[in-house]
């Protein structure tokens, strides 16, 4: 027995005073240490990277491993500089620009090339349709297929243009066709 008042009770071993919060099997005063994987750390820092304390106002984490940098960002286990590099699926990549993204674990301007599933094409401002880029001025995207002229609407995987034809079922009708409930179409006679 103990009395909550008074102390804290830590994995079974009672420690005074009370309400002060647990590492392990002691209690500690937050305002004077930190507690990194059940381990004490007097004032030697305010948070905790894996099983060291450190500042953060003066170093950087990443996953466990400490860097004396100042708001650091971290790519896996290594620390870079947003405004020279750029983390790519946990590689640093230098010398690029800010204006650079990842394109799987290639940097890339995306101003000069376009990125579709892991792949570059040039030139940049393009759109994807399925692994593929394309410029939606001239080419139309439907499922997944790059189709021309560009501005179109869809009919399963063909483009049309809903202005002068008709989409029925995934099939573009024929002058005279009408589409009953979009189910089928028949031969309109005249």
């Amino acid at each position: 027995m103990y009395n909550t008042a008074f102390q804290t009770c830590c994995v079974d071993v009672i420690s005074s005073p009370a309400e002060w919060p647990c590492c392990g099997t002691q209690s500690y005063n937050p305002k004077l240490a930190v507690c990194c994987q059940d381990v004490v750390h007097l004032k030697n820092g305010s948070s905790c990277c894996k099983d060291q304390a450190y500042y953060p106002i003066f170093e950087t984490c990443c996953i466990d491993h400490l860097y004396p940098v100042n708001g650091g960002h971290c790519c896996g286990y290594e620390v870079y500089d947003p405004k020279k590099e750029i983390c790519c699926k946990g590689v640093v990549l230098q010398n690029v620009g800010q204006s650079y993204k990842c394109c799987l674990n290639e940097a890339y301007d995306p101003v000069l090339e376009t990125c579709c599933s892991g792949k570059l094409y040039e030139p940049g401002g393009q759109q994807c349709c399925g692994e593929t880029a394309y410029n939606p001025l001239f080419q139309t995207c439907c499922n997944g297929t790059v189709g021309n002229p560009g501005g179109r609407s869809c009919c399963g995987s063909t483009p049309f243009s809903p202005l002068k034809q008709i989409c029925c079922k995934d099939t573009i009708l024929l002058p005279g066709e009408i589409c009953i409930s979009k189910s089928y179409y028949q031969h309109l006679i005249i």
